[in-house]
């Protein structure tokens, strides 16, 4: 899955690279690629996506490009790519990385790094998961139970009725030829 955005920033591209940095730093990414005029950086691991119910530790590259514009003013391009293999990416998962994006956008504009916002989405999102994975599993749990109860007392009274022992299910009747 790939969220891409662009905007401009009041400031000369060395200070929104500092700053773009900066806060991708604060939000777990770790530099790959460190260029004047382009970063790439990186976080979680492609094998988290099969257990986990946080989008935080799927894998996610930020690559940032950025153009010097007229003045004072720098324009990014900033490029999320996640994978998201083995992974139901659900609403509160795309608005957690949609407000990494603006966090990241006011950190390069103003200067400040606020994470609030990105770590009530990232919360509300990993409780969110848990539900939906949890409720399907605890309405279903009593029909597995049922069907495998019912099974088990069907698969007793075919193996009563196989050895000749009247019983449940068999209606009394004894195999012929004993």
């Amino acid at each position: 899955m790939m969220l891409d955005r662009a905007f401009t920033a009041g400031c000369d591209p060395l200070t929104a690279s500092q700053r773009a940095a900066a806060y991708l730093q604060a939000a777990g990414y770790a530099p790959v690629v460190t260029a004047p005029l382009r970063l790439v950086l990186e976080r979680g691991s492609p094998s988290v996506a099969w257990i986990t119910f946080s989008p935080r530790p799927l894998k996610t590259q930020a690559t940032l490009t950025l153009e010097p514009g007229p003045g004072p003013s720098t324009t990014l391009s900033v490029t999320l790519q996640i994978i998201t293999t083995g992974q139901w990416v659900l609403p509160w998962d795309r608005t957690f990385w949609a407000t990494e994006l603006e966090e990241l956008e006011a950190a390069v504009c103003t200067g400040e790094v606020r994470r609030a916002r990105s770590e009530d989405r990232l919360q509300a999102a990993i409780r969110l998961n848990l539900i939906t994975a949890l409720v399907p599993s605890v309405l279903l749990a009593p029909v597995l139970i049922f069907a495998t109860l019912g099974a088990l007392f069907g698969m007793q009274a075919l193996w009563r009725a196989r050895r000749g022992r009247p019983g449940r299910g068999t209606g009394g009747l004894r195999p012929a030829g004993r």
